[in-house]
């Protein structure tokens, strides 16, 4: 190793340049990065501007191994590279790949902030089209999907033939986890790790814990090529090089570990220097028929052009990156000495994990002024590979570790499984007296029957791989959830089990005040079981109406977010249907509006705890915080402006507003924007929520026309709310990419025609199926209350309970004679 000079004069000498992007790729549309002049030839220190100084500490060790030091032999002359596609729209896909000529892998960026899986599918879908069947093709998440995301977007995009998924979850144990998973479904795209090796504080876990099936190393982040040659040698996986977006320079780094690597069964990330539209020389680090050569890359290291690096230079000021840029930092450096990743002792360098024997890699030195830098010869000698195929944690982990993501799905499914105690008192305040207690036990007896039903086979029936054409999961795939112990699979498994629970239990204000408690037992878990899963998994397990199922093929897929068709669509029709095979009640249609709710102040308690708990039912499955944000206040918004039209409807048609009609407004507002909301924007909000407001208000005095007796409204405000949404997501839904949206925006009617399809699919599918377990509940063991204990009253004679009790007497006797 050549003596390196201080650090103060080493960076004053250093060339700060802003490179800009022919598209944006991870976030930026400039890269920036220090350019240093040493005996060996030019290198490169370019840590992006939002790591930290021990970050950046450990990309100044290998420009310095890479400009003063020595570089391991190559065992090959050339290096095969892949094209990279960033997060662009379909039609940008060709322009992109004319700049990797003759390359014959491809790498598309998936799981961009902002951006949806359909994005992600169509961009692999044109990749593979114009690659053509021959080519390989690899996907990049930056670690941006939880488990359960990463297992459908690889269901899906696999179709593809990926060669892998390079770090599709975040945490080595959430690998580990999705392999397993991947496993299971017969879902055949491996695992390769990136960032858990690049910026792990023990780079060899990925291994021991058999969370990937290949790594992917680049020189910078792993303080040089030879600490990358040993990272590799101690994984014992196959292993790809790739570049951290690095100029020509950079990229001469990258080619030459490519090179010294023993065995290389892939082609490697080092094309990006087509990504860029400036370099510092002149004659770019560029695939010529898709490889590059260890010549050529050591020709780039002394061919920087002084012309373009005064052309693109940055002020030491900053600029570009402003305050946190290079260009700045460099003033204020050396940082505190890094301690090194695995140890509280710097002086004996870095340790790999230990086992038995703790083993490492040689140690770092201090050179000149700068500290903690490994600047001495490198062993020749590569410690001997961990255990690679250790199977994945099952069992308790002695530490709890969650991400904002598992949490927030934890908070969500609880809020989401809060709204149906928060209905069972929105029902049981509309409800006459003597049968609020029975309204109150149909919401509560849902979550018993449906949590038992979702273990035992529902959550299979949803998310296991298809049978009968696409028509629902397979039931026997997870029975019980044995598999899923000690997974973070049960976080989202118990997610959907709250929308089943609600959903179903939306059906039974239809039918309050006469319906027997035994026959709504039985109904729960079958209709669950018959209508809720195969609907959901048709929606969201990629079913038929996915864009890969027969119907989403013929008219395009439908959005949902979060359950206009599979909740609101589907409860509203159910419970039409009930209605018409249970009948009225005795004293239906003798005077419009002859039924009056007994508790008002309990309604608005109900109707506060749905709102509340909407956020979690419409932000649970948020992949991003601008996501997050759209849907939060698409959920705020909506039903205000719903419950203002409906007060307004009561206005011009009555003379007065209600507390009801508030109430009821802001329920079909929240119905209305729940499979929008992450696919309109504020204003589309606002607009759904009135003519929600406005239709629902109309809608519950149809039943006085047609002569169906929905007790609470289910069917004026869930189907018909659930109706309005869902259409309208196909005049309002914003464009992604510029591409798409609704017709409002420009984007045709595909996507008009998507939602009415999979509104008429769903209302045929419910009906037919809700027919036949109704038909044959009310024909076996019968579905109505006599008419003795109708009169009496479904509490005392379902259940022998009062919900109210003055004195001695019965209230509910006492409230029903007053009603008015």
């Amino acid at each position: 190793m050549t003596p390196l000079p201080p650090l103060d004069e080493l960076l004053a000498a250093a060339s700060v340049v802003e490179l800009p992007m022919r598209v944006r790729f991870r976030g930026v549309d400039h890269r920036e990065a220090v350019l240093l002049r040493g005996p060996r030839g030019w290198a490169e220190w370019a840590p992006f501007v939002e790591y930290d100084d021990r970050d950046a500490s450990r990309w100044l060790s290998a420009a310095v191994e890479l400009g003063w030091g020595r570089l391991p032999e190559p065992v090959r002359t050339d290096v095969g590279v892949n094209a990279t596609v960033p997060a662009v729209s379909p039609p940008d896909v060709a322009g992109v790949l004319e700049r990797f000529p003759g390359c014959r892998t491809v790498k598309v960026k998936v799981a961009e902030r902002g951006q949806r899986l359909e994005d992600d599918l169509a961009r692999v879908a044109e990749v593979r089209r114009i690659a053509g069947p021959q080519a390989r093709v690899r996907v990049d998440a930056n670690g941006a999907w939880e488990v359960e995301e990463a297992r459908e977007a690889l269901r899906r995009l696999g179709r593809h033939e990926l060669e892998y998924a390079e770090q599709p979850c975040a945490r080595v144990e959430e690998l580990a986890e999705l392999r397993v998973a991947l496993a299971r479904d017969g879902t055949d795209v491996p695992v390769a790790a990136d960032e858990s090796i690049r910026r792990a504080e023990d780079p060899l876990r990925v291994a021991r814990e058999g969370a990937a099936d290949l790594v992917v190393v680049k020189v910078a982040p792993l303080r040089g090529v030879a600490r990358a040659l040993e990272v590799v040698a101690a994984c014992g996986l196959p292993a790809v090089v790739s570049s951290a977006l690095d100029t020509s320079v950079g990229l001469a780094a990258g080619v030459a570990l490519a090179a010294a690597l023993p065995q290389l069964e892939h082609d490697c990330g080092l094309g990006t220097a087509a990504l860029l539209a400036a370099d510092v020389v002149p004659d770019p680090l560029l695939p010529v028929g898709g490889r590059l050569t260890t010549a050529r890359a050591t020709t780039v290291r002394n061919a920087v052009d002084p012309a373009l690096l005064a052309a693109y230079r940055v002020p030491r000021s900053g600029s570009g990156g402003g305050a946190t840029g290079w260009g700045a930092r460099t003033r204020s450096w050396p940082p505190t000495p890094d301690p090194g990743p695995a140890t509280a002792r710097p002086e004996t360098g870095f340790y790999l994990p230990e086992t038995r024997e703790t083993q490492r890699l040689p140690r770092r030195t201090t050179c000149g002024n700068i500290a903690a830098l490994d600047c001495g010869d490198h062993g020749s000698s590569a410690p001997r590979a961990w255990p690679t195929h250790r199977p994945p944690q099952l069992f308790r982990r002695q530490q709890m570790e969650l991400t904002a993501g598992d949490v927030w799905v934890m908070v969500s499914a609880a809020l989401v499984l809060l709204m149906t105690p928060g209905l069972a008192f929105f029902y049981g305040g509309m409800a006459r007296a003597k049968a609020a207690l029975n309204m109150v036990m149909m919401s509560f007896v849902s979550i018993g029957m449906v949590g038992v039903v979702w273990v035992l086979w529902g959550y299979g029936m949803t998310s296991a791989p298809g049978v009968l054409g696409g028509l629902v999961g397979d039931p026997f795939a997870d029975l019980g959830l044995a598999a899923h112990v000690g997974t973070a699979d049960l976080v989202g498994i118990g997610f959907g089990a709250t929308f089943a629970i609600i959903t179903v239990a939306l059906i039974s204000g239809a039918v309050a005040d006469r319906t027997r408690f035994g026959a709504w037992s039985v109904f729960v878990p079958v209709w669950v079981t018959l209508v809720y899963c195969p609907l959901a998994f048709m929606v969201w397990g990629g079913g038929l109406l996915s864009a890969d199922g027969a119907v989403g093929r013929v008219f395009g897929e439908a959005i949902d977010f979060a359950g206009g068709t599979v909740v609101h669509i589907n409860a509203g029709l159910a419970a039409l249907v009930l209605v018409y095979i249970i009948g009225s009640r005795a004293d239906f249609g003798r005077t419009k509006g002859f039924h009056k709710p007994h508790n008002i102040p309990l309604v608005m308690i109900g109707t506060a705890l749905l709102w509340f708990g909407w956020f979690g039912f419409n932000g649970g499955a948020a992949g991003t915080v601008e996501e997050a944000g759209l849907i939060w206040v698409n959920t705020m918004v909506a039903p205000a402006a719903a419950m203002l039209a409906w007060m307004l409807t009561e206005r011009v048609r009555d003379g007065r507003p209600t507390s009801i009609g508030a109430a009821s407004g802001v329920v079909a507002g929240l119905v209305a924007i729940t499979p929008a909301c992450a696919s309109v924007s504020p204003l589309g909000a606002v607009l759904i929520g009135l003519v929600a407001g406005v239709g629902s208000a109309l809608a519950v005095g149809l039943k006085y026309r047609f002569g169906y007796d929905d007790a609470l409204d289910v069917v004026g405000v869930h189907l018909v709310a659930g109706i309005i949404g869902t259409v309208a997501i196909g005049f309002l839904a914003l464009p992604v990419d510029g591409a798409g949206g609704g017709l409002l925006y420009g984007g045709g009617a595909d996507q008009l025609v998507a939602q009415l399809a999979a509104t008429v699919f769903t209302v045929v599918y419910t009906g037919v199926l809700t027919a036949l377990i109704g038909l044959a509940i009310a024909r076996t063991i019968g579905f109505r209350v006599s008419p003795e204990d109708e009169a009496r009253g479904v509490d005392l004679s379902e259940h022998r309970e009062s919900a109210y009790a003055f004195g001695d007497g019965d209230a509910s006797d006492v409230v029903e004679e007053a009603r008015v």
